[in-house]
Parts: structure tokens; sequence; C-alpha cells
């Protein structure tokens, strides 16, 4: 197995958010907030943004258009993750203590139903047909359920504890789920298709897992290698190891996928990778603190970083390998998201209970790196760890 040596050039640190109310963490930067607002012009996004709020037990609604909050609705549980589809398919939302999913409508802003899959959920994700979703369990389960009959379809026994999951790409034929199981370092792939499965130890602890768009290749955080290790999306057969100057903690791939954007610790550094030929560590970037949540637009092409327990979002010029702007936007960003037309990125900020829309047109990059401002700050509730973007269209 070929491998390729990196060009030289950090999961989250935690913040106590108890030590930190909303009004220090919002103190200094309501006033540039504030500022923004009043000299950039928006039209918002016929959309809405849908943000698990883990301490409030709930799931939190902002009106993409109006940036304002929109809705609460209550879960009864702690939310972890959440999934949207088409204006026709319901917003999917996981609670993994209780194992339950819940579906919310993305037009009345209203819960539709919630049913138990398992005794808790490690992962999940829906199809892109969005009457589908594929969970795996602690209990070492992979499980299909059908969201409109809200019944578990088919059951898999894992040989590990789950960590994470991904799905085939929407160029890929064939419905494909990848499952990692860290502590055990094995990689395995289901056929929803077909049914067929396929098994790969790749190291003693592995982390993420990430198709291609394709599906032609999954690329996988080999933890204990300090590397990616590439398979190939049918065979699960290794294609090359690429090894890092950073622990493979997350994972970010550019707009059209050509590109996969890899930080963690060991280096304040974004390596990356080239996803089709070569398949190689391109270069490796310095790009801030540790960075570690990460989010990419399309037009322009740029990479926003976050900074575990500072309020920084780097921007990175994707062409130029060059960070161009700083913005103060939180204190503890959980995930960032840009809207489908590429004119805001949303920080979702754990800490503060917050989501900091930065507008990305009017983004210049300057020698202080000062060409970037926020847009607005819209409180959504305590803890938030997840969102997901709804369109109307």
């Amino acid at each position: 197995m070929h491998r390729a040596p990196p060009k030289l050039g950090q999961e989250s640190a935690s913040v106590a958010p108890a030590a930190i109310t909303r009004r220090a963490a919002l103190g200094a930067l309501a006033a540039g907030a504030a500022l923004s607002c009043s000299r950039q012009r928006g039209t918002g996004f016929p959309g809405s943004l849908w943000v698990a709020t883990a301490r409030d037990r709930a799931v939190s609604v902002v009106d993409l258009q109006t940036f304002r909050l929109a809705r609460k609705i209550n879960l009864g549980a702690e939310p972890s993750a959440v999934f949207t589809n088409t204006p026709a398919h319901p917003v999917v939302v996981v609670t993994p203590a209780n194992g339950t999913l819940h579906l919310l409508n993305p037009s009345s802003y209203e819960k539709t139903a919630s049913f138990r899959v398992a005794d808790d959920i490690a992962a999940g994700r829906v199809l892109s047909d969005g009457k589908t979703a594929v969970v795996a369990s602690g209990s070492r389960e992979l499980l299909i359920a059908d969201l409109e009959s809200r019944k578990v379809t088919a059951r898999q026994r894992l040989p590990g504890t789950p960590t994470h999951l991904d799905l085939s790409g929407p160029e890929c034929k064939e419905k494909v789920v990848a499952v990692s199981m860290g502590g055990q370092g094995i990689v395995e792939q289901f056929s929803l298709d077909t049914g067929k499965r396929i098994r790969r130890q790749v190291s003693a602890s592995v982390g993420t897992v990430r198709y291609r768009k394709d599906g032609a290749l999954l690329f996988v955080a080999n933890y204990e290698g300090r590397s990616v290790t590439v398979l190939d999306g049918k065979s699960l057969d290794a294609v090359v190891e690429l090894p890092l100057a950073v622990k493979p903690e997350h994972f970010c791939f550019s707009a059209d996928q050509g590109q996969l954007f890899v930080a963690g610790a060991g280096m304040d550094a974004v390596a990356i990778i080239f996803t089709y030929e070569p398949l190689i560590v391109e270069q490796t970037v310095l790009a801030g603190r540790a960075p570690t949540a990460m989010a990419c637009s399309e037009t322009p092409a740029y990479l926003f970083l976050a900074n575990p327990g500072g309020p920084e979002i780097n921007i990175m010029s994707v062409p130029t390998r060059r960070v161009i702007a700083t913005v103060q936007a939180g204190l503890g960003a959980r995930q960032i998201l840009i809207t489908p037309d590429n004119q805001y990125a949303l920080v979702i900020d754990a800490v503060s209970g917050d989501i900091a829309a930065i507008r990305i047109p009017p983004i210049k990059g300057n020698r202080n790196r000062s060409g970037a401002s926020l847009f607005t700050m819209i409180p959504v509730g305590e803890q938030p760890v997840s969102g997901a973007i709804a369109s109307q269209i």
C-alpha cells in the first residue's frame, strides 16, 4: 500500500458553560455586531435553521429571512443531532439517551411524531429520499427505520461499539452505509440495496468515516496511525495511507469534494488532501489555534475554521491557502453551516447559546485580516450542539 508523505508548512477543548454567562460572552461582541448590521445589506435566505439545544431539551427554529427565533419545540430529552431534507419531508431530531427519533414539520414548525428505535443512539443519518433513517446504537446494532410507518424494518449486529457513521453520496448508484467502531479499529460497510456487508480492520483506533460523493472512496480517520486511510468504496480494500502532521479529528470537504480538509491535535494547522488523482496530502497550512469545526463555501471558495475556547473564526481562501480574515464570533463554536446560496456562514456557539451569522459576499482580505465582520447574532437557547438548514424551495 502506497504511503504518500505530507508536506510540512487540533474533538474541541471544552469550556465550562457555567463559568461564562450569556451577558459576559456577548459583551465584547454586541457592539461589533450592531455596527456590522448597520453597514451590511442582506436579503436573508428562504429557509430555516433548526438547532438542537441540549440543556433546554428542545429544538430552536430560526427564520433565516428575518434572522429571528421563530419557535422552540420541546422534546423532553437532550437532543444531539438534527437532519433536514426537502420541504416535503420531516426534520428529524435524535435524542440519544432514550433512543428516540422526533419528526418535525418544516413548514408549521410543529412536532408530528416521536418513536423509539433503540435503547440509545450513538450515530445516525437520514437517506436522501427523506423516508429512511439509519441508526447505530450503543448496544452494537445497526438499525434501518422507516420514517413513514415509524417502525424499525431491519437490524444488523455490529462487531464493536459504533462511534461514527456515513452514507454514500448522491452520485453513488448503490445505497451503502459505513460504520466505524473506534475502540476496535473496525470499519464495516452495509449495502441497503443488496444486504451485502464487508468488514475491514483498519488499525487499533479509528474515528470519522466519510464517503466521496460518488461513493468510490471512503476516507477513514486512523487515530493509531495518525493518518487518513483511504478505502475502496466497493471492496473496502486499502487504496492509500496518508500520514498527517495532525490527529485526524475533524473532516470537511470542499464544496465540490475535490479536497478534504483535516484538523486535530498536534499542530495549529489544517491538512489538505486531494481526493481524486493524485491521492495525496497536498500541503499542511497554518490556520489559527488548534482549528476544530470547519465549513467550506463554494463561491467564493472560503474555508471557515473555529478555534476551541476562543472567539475567532478564521477565514481561509481555498485557492491561495491563506487566512485572509478573522471574525470575533463567540466563545465555543460547535458547528459551522453555510447557507445553500453561499450568502451566510452560521456559527453555532455552545457556550453563549447563540448563532453568529457572517455574511460572505462582503468579505475582503487585507494585511490586518479585518475584512470580515458579524452580520447579526441570534440567541437560541442553552447549549446548542447541532444544527441543520431547511430550504423552503
